[in-house]
């Protein structure tokens, strides 16, 4: 890995491996000099000569000689308007507090930031995991295929989308009958499946008379629900197109360049 950095005064290269760190620093006396020898076709300032050659460390046509671990020098040779030019960066090992400033400090300054971001997004994924486990119903049991969830759940944001957390909370009953049974069972005073106990009974008046409770059947529980759907799918489809509507208002908000 490398970077470099260029001026009017000069400029300097860093190279790294991850293990140590080789560096070259050039002042504008240099470059002249040695763009006599290596660019004779080239003539510009040093600051747009060395943009140019610290450009071609990116490129392709970079090779490296290493000479054992204390140097290394890059070659590069590219091409300008047809005209062949060439150039060497002189790179010398740099001493331990330099790696640890430009390498060591840096690397672990990022990945200190990008720990907190990671625990950040996991935090809120997890926050928005229990909306959705709040407001959607519980199919688990109910429906087995992925494909069947993926239709229950586009419903469910139907139904968060046109009327709220109201139609979530129908679709969970509809979808749970033995909710309904279960409190139909309790308003009548006792548990559906559970003997009343001889301890707890109490000697009371007169029983009022009841009115027994009509309970609707699957067959009806269905097409209320289908009904339900298509005047929600109405409302959607009412809602998108108002919203694909121009607006006489926006348009006379705009401005003539």
């Amino acid at each position: 890995m490398c970077k470099w950095s260029g001026d009017e005064r000069g400029y300097w290269v860093v190279l790294t491996n991850g293990c140590a760190l080789w560096g070259e620093a050039r002042s504008a006396s240099s470059i002249q000099d040695k763009a006599e020898e290596w660019a004779p076709c080239i003539e510009a300032e040093v600051q747009k000569l060395s943009n140019l050659v610290l450009q071609d460390l990116s490129q392709m046509n970079v090779k490296a000689h290493w000479q054992g671990r204390e140097q290394v020098v890059l070659h590069v040779s590219s091409t300008l308007r047809d005209l062949a030019y060439r150039w060497e960066f002189d790179l010398k090992r740099l001493c331990d507090e330099l790696f640890q400033q430009h390498w060591v400090l840096p690397l672990m300054v990022q990945m200190h930031s990008l720990s907190q971001r990671v625990r950040q997004l996991t935090a809120e994924v997890e926050v928005k995991a229990r909306q959705l486990k709040d407001l959607l119903p519980d199919n688990s049991k109910l429906v087995k295929s992925p494909k069947k969830k993926e239709v229950r759940l586009d419903k469910s944001v139907e139904a968060v989308v046109v009327g709220g957390a109201w139609s979530v909370l129908q679709d969970h009953l509809e979808s749970s009958p033995t909710i309904m049974k279960h409190l139909a069972a309790h308003s009548s005073g006792t548990t559906a499946g559970e003997p009343e106990k001889a301890g707890d009974r109490e000697e009371k008046g007169p029983t009022p008379t009841v009115t027994p409770i009509k309970r609707p059947t699957e067959e009806e529980l269905e097409e209320e629900k289908q009904r339900r759907e298509m005047l929600q799918r109405a409302k959607i489809q009412e809602i998108q197109q108002a919203a694909d509507k121009p607006s006489k208002q926006t348009k006379k908000k705009k401005l003539k360049l």
